[in-house]
């Protein structure tokens, strides 16, 4: 009798669909930005100069991001009551700020918390009694034709922003405030200070995993500049296989990695002989979509600013090699399980159990049973949901079984 063994110390490709050619294009001089969802394509391409800010729409949320067309942001003041009075003067030796890409938390105006304070939230301070944060600091935003103006985050309270901006003079003063339960299937809310209002763009949280867009970056210490490049979605993690060839590339299910920004931009490079960009050799990324999903991801062309294409392949990979083998007999029950599971080997005997999640990390093993032909294993601290148990036999043989957790 024949099965399929699952290996998990260090997954291949295992390639079983299709590869797909595809291209994704953000308009002359990185106008838009596309959100692209590797099961389905492009799922929204949207003008990238319609906003400003974007405000956390999630229930625990308090981030506020800026868009590129703002250079920077300056902590102009940490005393709301000056804000009728505030000015440029001094204001290249103000701290300013810039949106990280580690995580989407890492918003331009929470960048100033004193992280030796949990409730400070960088615009303003969590009030641990009320719920509400207040508003503590006023900024100034300069945008990249020189404009400025001053931005006062008010609160978040009950749900909703508040917050208040006005040229330096005082005039064009407007409040406005955004309700998150509005935006509840995003991850942002946009708000635009040009027009004064609330811009929908972006599509819901689980429809898309890759952001394609021009962001900006510190390139180096005192150097701001755009980059152009990918960003992934809550919830994606990425795997880089680099120095290898994309047609055998491999990947480590533990060595995903969750920083939004791992794909990033220089997978690419100018070349200032042709004027032309150049792809990376032998790069290729390896995406675990929000539904445990893995796609292979190689870049094979980008144009630059004429059109903002970027060229790739992807492929839909297996979450395992597949190796086919003599089997043993097992079995497992109850399944599904609460607190425990017994393996049978009736004729063979056992000599290791090892568990794994979905994620295909290992969470259990025991590689000292000494031939016994029955093994009771507790799986009473195990969350809910679905394992692989891969059982060794004493002639080396492995098989392996699905079961559900159930407490």
């Amino acid at each position: 009798m024949k099965k399929i063994i699952l290996s998990i110390a260090v997954l291949t490709s295992g390639l079983i669909y299709a590869q797909v050619n595809d291209s994704v294009a953000l308009g002359m001089g990185y106008a838009n930005q596309s959100f692209y969802s590797l099961a389905d394509g492009e799922v929204g391409n949207e003008d990238n100069g319609n906003w400003d800010l974007a405000f956390d729409a999630s229930p625990f949320g308090s981030t506020i991001r800026l868009n590129r067309r703002i250079n920077e942001v300056f902590l102009a003041s940490e005393d709301e009551t000056t804000w009728e009075t505030i000015d440029t003067a001094g204001m290249a030796e103000w701290p300013s700020y810039i949106n990280g890409y580690d995580s989407w938390a890492e918003g331009a105006l929470n960048a100033p918390a004193d992280l030796a304070v949990p409730e400070d939230l960088g615009w303003g301070i969590y009030n641990t009694i009320t719920h509400a944060t207040e508003g503590n600091r006023i900024f100034v935003v300069k945008f990249g034709d020189g404009s400025v103006k001053k931005l006062w985050i008010q609160s978040l309270a009950s749900g909703a922003y508040t917050f208040r901006f006005a040229n330096l003079d005082n005039t064009e003063d407007e409040t406005a405030s955004i309700l998150k339960g509005d935006y509840s299937t995003k991850n942002f809310a946009y708000y635009s200070l040009a027009t004064a209002s609330v811009i929908d763009r972006e599509p819901a949280t689980g429809s898309w995993d890759l952001l394609f867009t021009n962001y900006v970056l510190e390139l180096a210490p005192g150097y701001i500049s755009g980059v152009t490049g990918v960003i992934s979605n809550y919830e994606t993690t990425i795997y880089v296989a680099a120095e290898m060839p994309v047609d055998v590339a491999e990947y480590d299910v533990d060595g995903f990695e969750t920083s939004i920004s791992t794909i990033g931009y220089d997978w690419k490079s100018f070349d200032l002989d042709t004027y032309t960009y150049n792809v990376v050799e032998d790069l290729s990324y390896f995406v675990k979509t929000q539904n445990d999903e893995i796609y292979q991801i190689v870049f094979t062309g980008f144009n630059g600013s004429s059109d903002g294409k970027s060229y790739f392949t992807k492929t839909k990979v297996t979450f395992a090699s597949l190796v086919e083998e003599e089997v043993f007999i097992a079995n497992i029950y109850p399944n599904p399980a609460n607190h425990k599971i017994t393996i049978d080997a009736p004729v063979q005997g056992i000599q290791g159990v090892k568990i794994y999640n979905v994620n295909g990390q290992m969470v259990y093993t025991d590689a000292q049973i000494n031939g016994q032909h029955q093994v009771h294993v507790d799986v009473n601290e195990l969350p809910e949901g679905f394992y692989i148990v891969q059982i060794t036999d004493n002639a080396n043989q492995v098989i392996t079984k699905k079961i559900s957790v159930v407490h």
